[in-house]
């Protein structure tokens, strides 16, 4: 059931003198409405910094695993729920790596690398997705000297969107299976060792096992569900902004209660983008951008915390609806339903705030 009130834009109108906002509950996933404004809803003159929206230079981080083999990837953010790390691996895995807490969605901003694991090997590139569940047993090798990537963790079960979108008639939408990439059986390149260690991630700590062989190069054949595949996020076929809002879902926890991962690209139909009010955090990853005076901010994290409403532009409808061919805008989005926590580690490349058009 649908309402309104007061004075609402006209269909086609070129340009209004009012700031559109969205208020969303659940992420974007639960009750939504669209409020026209006369000031901004994001413009504040004052704020306590815990309310306030941040940037992070990924780039500018150096977790263990860049500068040591044996190192491992830098916690940026974490909640009850969910985890983001950051890697620069520049060598191979002397050990094997299982996630016995939670599954791990990687997605490689930079660089290429090599996924060795129980189902096959494959390799992952600029803005690939890599999604390994939990208790996958795999090493990874950089395959260039520049990797720069991403790991979310989720506690609960990240699943691909398309029954949820599927239940909700957006054939469109979520994720093209024909996209996903599963490994294949086939050569280990990982170094010959006479004692294999797999490191485990137990309720946060980690513990070790031995092995007298490579437990990612023992199987011969599988078949089943893709429990480990990659796919590129441009293959992502999502809607464009603006969009009804769960139209972005490529991966989330079950009915998205805990955390939604969207892929979205350069805004079609409008100039700008609307203000938001969020029940949960947001975070935006720049993967791609062409156009002056953003592209240089690609590897930027954008984290919107929730309760404060993020700023906006005023509504505009353009009468040019199509997208520039050049355009190649990209953005990795990840709600989350409780605060998130930033790192000491991260917190030391806290950068000043960007306007950056998702």
């Amino acid at each position: 059931m649908a309402y309104q009130s007061g004075y609402l834009p006209k269909p086609g109108a070129e340009e209004l003198e009012h700031f559109e906002q969205a208020y969303t509950r659940k992420g974007f996933f639960g009750t939504f409405a669209w409020l026209y404004k006369t000031e901004d809803p994001g413009r504040v003159t004052k704020a306590d910094d815990e309310l306030l929206p941040k940037h992070l230079d990924l780039r500018k981080l150096e977790p263990p695993d860049l500068r040591e083999a044996a190192g491992l990837p830098v916690r940026v953010l974490s909640s009850e729920d969910v985890a983001l790390h950051v890697t620069r691996r520049s060598a191979a895995m002397p050990f094997c790596w299982r996630n016995a807490d939670a599954d791990e969605l990687h997605f490689v901003h930079r660089g290429s690398c090599r996924f060795e694991t129980e189902f096959g090997a494959l390799t992952a590139n600029a803005g690939d997705f890599v999604y390994l569940g939990r208790n996958v047993v795999y090493r990874m090798l950089p395959e260039s000297d520049d990797l720069l990537a991403f790991i979310l963790e989720t506690r609960e079960l990240l699943e691909t969107a398309e029954a949820f979108h599927r239940a909700r008639g957006l054939i469109n939408a979520g994720i093209d299976a024909r996209a996903m990439i599963a490994p294949e059986i086939g050569e280990i390149r990982g170094a010959k060792q006479s004692e294999y260690e797999v490191k485990t991630k137990v309720c946060g700590r980690i513990h070790s096992a031995y092995f007298d062989y490579d437990p990612v190069g023992v199987t011969v054949g599988w078949a089943g569900d893709p429990i480990v595949f990659k796919m590129s996020a441009w293959a992502v076929p999502v809607a464009r902004s603006p969009f009804p809002p769960p139209s972005s879902a490529a991966f989330l926890t079950p009915e998205g209660e805990d955390c939604v991962v969207g892929v979205r690209r350069a805004a079609i139909g409008r100039v700008g983008a609307p203000g938001h009010s969020n029940d949960w955090d947001e975070l935006w990853f720049l993967h791609s951008a062409t156009r002056e005076g953003v592209a240089d901010h690609t590897g930027l994290l954008r984290w919107d915390p929730q309760g404060i409403s993020q700023t906006g532009s005023r509504y505009t409808h353009p009468k040019d609806l199509s997208t520039p061919p050049d355009m190649q805008h990209l953005n990795i989005n990840i709600d989350v339903k409780r605060r998130l926590v930033l790192s000491e580690a991260a917190a030391s490349v806290l950068v000043p705030a960007v306007e950056l058009d998702p």
